[in-house]
């Protein structure tokens, strides 16, 4: 092999090492927009708490008692204490809270829309809690957390796709026991109080007891109008859509121009080298 090569292939291989070190430190992102909605004429539910996750948290499991985080969702709506949950199983997750104007939850007829930042190689599968009203303990959630996977392998986006959120994702937490005077968004209960019931997640089961109550937003609840038990794969009570808003790329560091300049002058000079020898 001559001398010349030697050199060149040396370029070659010192020129492909540096690029990968240059592009070893750079992560993928993407921007994706997530629209909750409500299509129920009775149904309202607390704005909905949505992670991205690697497949490692797992917020429930049908049959087994609720952890306090989901304990805290089902009876009140709040997601302070699952999102800490979230964190503990999956450092790297991250999570939002999807809210229409106005009273807070989502009522019927709503829409809600944020956007949130992912990294589409570690928060790849989506999980959502929300409580809904009026109830004492009923929510809606994915029991697999790996059900809704938004990313392959690979960082490639799935969608955009549509998750319709029908009744067979309604669960009763088996936290609390059914007392319309403890169930908050009704016009006089108390939310903050509750009678402690022992058990563990389940199906949910009827809302009847809530008939003729005046509720939180104004309306007066039937449950006739949104009776699920039925045929829950077919209650439809909205819809969770997803796009990508932008794929993008963390750019590479400022001196990566410099370093390709450089090595194309360097092939430069060697090129006129061999020919002048």
């Amino acid at each position: 092999m001559s001398r010349n090569s030697v050199s060149r292939n040396s370029l070659t291989t010192t020129a492909a090492v540096v690029g990968l070190c240059l592009l070893s430190g750079a992560a993928s992102a993407a921007t994706l927009s997530i629209t909750v909605s409500n299509t129920s004429p009775n149904l309202t539910y607390t704005p909905l708490w949505a992670a991205f996750h690697s497949g490692a948290f797992d917020s429930f499991d049908a049959g087994s008692a609720a952890s306090d985080g989901v304990k805290q969702i089902a009876e009140m709506g709040d997601p302070s204490v699952v999102q800490g949950e979230l964190l503990a199983a999956d450092p790297g997750a991250t999570s939002t809270v999807i809210a229409a104007g106005g009273i807070p939850p989502v009522q019927p007829g709503e829409t809600a829309t944020v956007e949130i930042d992912i990294d589409p190689l570690t928060q790849r599968y989506l999980s959502f809690l929300s409580m809904i009203l009026p109830s004492n303990d009923t929510f809606i959630g994915n029991d697999d957390p790996r059900a809704y996977a938004l990313f392959d392998a690979m960082g490639t986006f799935l969608g955009p796709r549509v998750i319709n959120l029908t009744a067979d994702l309604f669960n009763d937490a088996g936290t609390e026991l059914s007392d319309t005077a403890n169930a908050p968004f009704v016009v006089g209960g108390d939310g903050a109080a509750n009678t402690p019931e022992g058990g563990v997640v389940h199906a949910a089961g009827s809302l009847a007891d809530f008939n003729g109550l005046s509720l939180a937003d104004g309306s007066v609840f039937n449950f006739g109008t949104d009776n699920f038990l039925t045929n829950p794969d077919r209650f439809v009570l909205g819809q969770i859509s997803i796009s990508l808003v932008q794929p993008s790329a963390v750019p590479l560091p400022a001196s990566a121009p410099l370093f390709a300049a450089a090595f194309g002058l360097m092939g430069a000079m060697r090129l006129r080298r061999r020919r002048a020898a």
